[in-house]
């Protein structure tokens, strides 16, 4: 059955990795045939994996080529800086330090955190297309597309314990009486860094949300959360 692109709308013929397959790389540099990694789902445990490029690692919901490479490739490229500065950070990032976001993007440093987020309204459209969550995609799709950011969605890093895990969590919502959901939230992680993507609409006032961070706070300072 063919599948449209939930960005665009042209033909979905591209897999999104569930976690960032260059995150993928970071943690796991050397995955062949005879040097798997195994994948746990709640479906189905110790998924053997021997490619970073496999569909197993992929979302079920696809996209298409242009918004999977061009349109995005930049967003992806600026959550690759972040993670990498992050888990490269000297002294090693403990709750509660603030990091400083020059050093992964010297200049052009609010743009380069602009794209981050949209780096994660593309991992929180996937998600909500792949779930069949009753979160409206439109508003997803037009800010990757015009290049801005979602109004309610916010994300939250922060540090958890030292190990060499790559996982998503589920996907946990809150919803009206008449079903509308006003909350939801899930975690991306990438050994001891830790986001936790936020979808909030106006005027709640969730836990989750003290301390998450959104472009239009113009700052390029982030308070690691304790995520132990």
């Amino acid at each position: 059955m063919n599948m449209d692109c939930w960005i665009c709308g042209s033909d979905a013929t591209t897999g999104e990795h569930i976690v960032k397959r260059s995150d993928l790389a970071l943690l796991f540099p050397h995955v062949t045939q005879a040097a798997p990694v195994f994948v746990q789902k709640q479906q189905n445990r110790n998924v053997e994996v021997g490619s970073l490029r496999s569909g197993k690692l992929t979302h079920p919901a696809k996209i298409c080529a242009k918004c999977n490479n061009n349109l995005t490739q930049p967003h992806d490229n600026a959550w690759q800086r972040l993670s990498g500065a992050m888990r490269a950070h000297t002294p090693k990032l403990e709750p509660g330090a603030a990091f400083r976001v020059q050093r992964a993007f010297p200049s052009h440093t609010h743009k380069s955190l602009l794209q981050v987020h949209l780096f994660f309204l593309k991992a929180f459209g996937c998600m909500i297309k792949s779930g069949d969550v009753d979160i409206p995609l439109a508003p997803f799709a037009n800010a990757i597309l015009q290049g801005r950011a979602h109004p309610n969605v916010y994300l939250k890093f922060g540090c958890g314990i030292d190990e060499e895990v790559a996982a998503v969590s589920d996907m946990w919502t809150l919803s009206l009486e008449n079903g509308e959901i006003v909350y939801a939230t899930w975690i991306y992680q990438v050994g001891r860094i830790w986001v936790s993507l936020m979808f909030a609409h106006e005027g709640e006032e969730r836990e989750g949300l003290i301390g998450a961070w959104h472009p239009r706070q113009g700052t390029a300072k982030l308070t690691m959360a304790d995520y132990k």
